[in-house]
């Protein structure tokens, strides 16, 4: 099955010397020193005169494989939800672009959500005009087309599961394209408000954040170690010091073998998860120069939040020590998940002050010591942002959407 091009002559050149010459405008002036290997990236797909500097400016920086995933939207109510084709070849101007068929049988196999369907991909844009750029670039490659006609978050998460177990035991590296314009249909002052929190949440990729916690309270534990003191009732200082450090042994073992449970169900793909984020810290610590500010970044958020709940605790608890402190703040966060819903409103005003009772202190003032911190690290800081919301949907019209997930 041939597909023929939807869009050249409108989105692009037809004219082959013509199409190649823009592209290569596009990608120039980069030194291939300044090329990067990556696993994804995210490339624009209006007309080449309006993106085609943008989505130069992505490929020219990026080491190339010869293998690529194209993930975009479709722009039709027509076709499958979740649309694939598995075999033939896209004919640009440039000549004819092959489809990666084991690639794309891998996916369908542990994906069943994806259907072949050629309605879905007849008239769509948002894959083709990148394919110049690869035909220019590259040459020689094949590629796996998917396009997106669902919001379904599960559905979603079930696909970008498995591209992520088919990608991660590839034997050769695939490169993952996502071709989104962002919002594009609103003024620049909004775009850039709703497109700045989506990438945060893209970049961010959750790993960081609690970062510093773990080794702040191993170390708590230690000190209360050394001074003999072992805390009542239920004991959280051991299991700090001793499972923190064996639990980073098993990290740099468990990371080189991620890819056995990545993307799998049940436990194993929990387990997945969280080596794929241990492995992103890994990545980021091998290049410290480059990311030193957002660990510091990280350590300085944590360790101001720490002092925020000790200079909480201590109207009620006279001077409480640091080390418990550190021990119920690393409790309070890291048996819950930093990104529930009002930042675990509810769980971390249960289990913070029963560590803090475990750690010796009274019940009264940890309860109180607790709400006061919570009043100043969320509560406070939500009052101004809910009074702004009726002002802010008035200004930005309706779309506008406190979640960064809704971007």
């Amino acid at each position: 099955m041939i597909r023929h091009p939807a869009v050249a002559g409108r989105f692009y050149p037809d004219q082959p010397s013509e199409l190649t010459k823009q592209v290569q405008s596009f990608c120039s002036g980069v030194a291939p020193a300044d090329r990067h290997k990556a696993l994804a990236c995210i490339v624009p797909h209006a007309g080449y005169r309006y993106s085609g500097h943008v989505a130069g400016a992505v490929y020219a920086r990026l080491d190339l494989p010869c293998r690529f995933l194209l993930l975009g939207p479709r722009h039709f109510p027509r076709g499958e939800p979740q649309a694939i084709l598995s075999e033939g070849a896209w004919r640009t101007p440039l000549g004819l672009a092959e489809i990666d068929a084991p690639l794309a049988a891998e996916l369908k196999k542990t994906c069943p959500a994806l259907v072949d369907d050629q309605v879905a991909h007849r008239d769509e844009h948002a894959l083709e005009v990148q394919l110049p750029f690869l035909q220019t670039l590259v040459g020689d490659f094949r590629f796996v087309p998917i396009a997106l006609g669902t919001h379904d978050y599960s559905a979603l998460e079930s696909l970008g599961e498995a591209i992520a177990s088919v990608v991660a035991r590839s034997a050769e590296p695939v490169l993952i394209i996502a071709s989104s314009d962002m919002n594009h249909y609103e003024s620049d002052q909004i775009t850039r408000v709703k497109d700045r929190m989506a990438l945060d949440r893209v970049m961010a990729l959750d790993a960081l954040e609690h970062a510093p916690l773990a080794p702040a309270a191993c170390a708590a534990a230690i000190v209360l170690l050394a001074q003999n003191k072992r805390t009542p009732g239920l004991d959280f200082t051991i299991p700090w010091a001793a499972l923190v450090p064996l639990g980073a042994i098993l990290a740099v073992v468990g990371v080189r073998h991620r890819r056995r449970f990545t993307g799998r169900g049940g436990w194993r793909g929990k387990l997945g998860d969280a080596l794929e984020a241990i492995n992103v810290l890994f990545t980021l610590a091998r290049r410290p120069r480059e990311h030193w500010p957002a660990f510091a970044g990280a350590t300085v958020y944590w360790a101001g939040d720490v002092f925020c709940l000790w200079a909480s605790l201590k109207p009620f608890n006279a001077a409480p020590a640091p080390a418990p402190v550190v021990i119920a703040h690393a409790v309070g966060y890291s048996l819950t998940r930093r990104t529930l819903p009002f930042a675990g409103a509810g769980i971390v005003e249960v289990l913070m002050p029963l560590t803090l009772v475990a750690c010796g202190m009274s019940l009264t003032g940890a309860i109180l010591g607790v709400f006061t911190y919570r009043v100043f690290n969320l509560w406070l800081p939500l009052l101004p942002a809910a009074l702004a919301v009726p002002r802010l949907k008035r200004q930005y019209g309706r779309s506008f959407r406190l979640s960064p997930n809704k971007a």
